[in-house]
């Protein structure tokens, strides 16, 4: 993405949020949580295992998070660590086919994240946020700790949308098992002229960034980041659908993929991700299908979904 800071500057126009703060802790806490679990190991594959005293730290997050605990939280993903990243391109493939509760709701997307502060984006089902089970695009983010801060989209100041094309909430075209297959290319990427993260819609167009200096630990890089998906509901319901609603394993036409998956350096470079440093991690029920780099269009990718038990 070569030329981010002539095309930020351009677009540095102030789009006034909401200004409506969310006021609903527990939904915040479930995103938030799994900026905490993706740094778990739960099924490694050339992954390093965390230090005791960032397993410590992790502990000391959750039980900040988790009291009570107010849902159940389904994860499946594969995260990277180890470097300074400075950004992620992806496609997602987009479905609707969830038939979610009121109280559900599903997303599948990239996270970044640098200790406390995180950056989440892609393609969510939320009628509580939205008031319909339609499939949107979405951002989430939080800094310094998930205690106080953080919010979707713009219902709280902090993430400053700057695209008329592209708004977040955006209703997305969607996959129809076994016929045609809708997907989207995101971008969350730092603008190292302007020192801000900003979230890209395909390669050129800015759909809205985060100020400058807004995160702390962000702030210089990130240092894992992750991809796939998250669904989550109450325990006393059917466990929440994800992806394509489908088993992973059903493959192109029924599973849900992500494809395409890139990481980008200091200087604006875009490379595959380093098997040596991925971690796959899935909950019961839930699967990441066949991770790996298959070349060409497909690049690294890997089909996420359940729940399959």
């Amino acid at each position: 993405m070569n030329g981010q800071g002539q095309r930020l500057t351009a677009n540095m126009a102030f789009v006034e949020g909401f200004g409506q703060d969310m006021g609903s802790k527990g939904m915040l806490l479930l995103v938030a949580i799994l900026s905490v679990l993706i740094l778990r190991n739960h099924e490694v594959e050339g992954g390093r295992n965390l230090t005791r005293e960032e397993d410590l730290e992790l502990e000391k997050q959750l039980k900040l998070l988790n009291k009570p605990a107010i849902m159940s939280i389904e994860v499946a993903w594969v995260r990277t660590s180890g470097e300074a990243y400075y950004g992620t391109r992806l496609f997602l493939n987009t479905w609707n086919d969830l038939y979610l509760s009121e109280k559900q709701f599903s997303l599948i997307g990239t996270w970044v994240q640098n200790q406390q502060d995180s950056i989440v984006a892609g393609w969510i089902v939320h009628l509580g946020l939205f008031g319909d089970h339609k499939t949107r695009l979405f951002t989430y983010w939080n800094k310094g700790g998930f205690q106080n801060t953080g919010c979707f989209n713009t219902f709280c100041p902090g993430f400053i949308q700057s695209s008329e094309k592209i708004p977040l909430g955006m209703v997305l075209p969607v996959s129809k098992y076994a016929e045609s297959m809708a997907e989207i290319q995101i971008d969350v990427s730092k603008d190292l002229s302007m020192n801000t993260w900003g979230l890209w819609w395909g390669t050129d167009e800015l759909v809205g960034y985060w100020p400058q200096y807004f995160f702390d630990n962000l702030d210089k890089n990130a240092s894992t980041i992750a991809w796939g998906g998250q669904a989550q509901g109450p325990p006393n319901e059917p466990k929440p659908r994800m992806g394509s609603g489908r088993s992973a394993t059903s493959g192109y036409r029924s599973g849900c993929y992500v494809r395409q998956i890139k990481l980008m350096d200091g200087f604006y470079n875009y490379y595959d991700p380093n098997p040596k440093q991925l971690v796959v991690g899935a909950d019961k029920c839930y699967v990441v299908y066949r991770p790996g780099n298959k070349g060409g269009d497909w690049s690294y990718n890997f089909y996420v979904g359940g729940p399959d038990c």
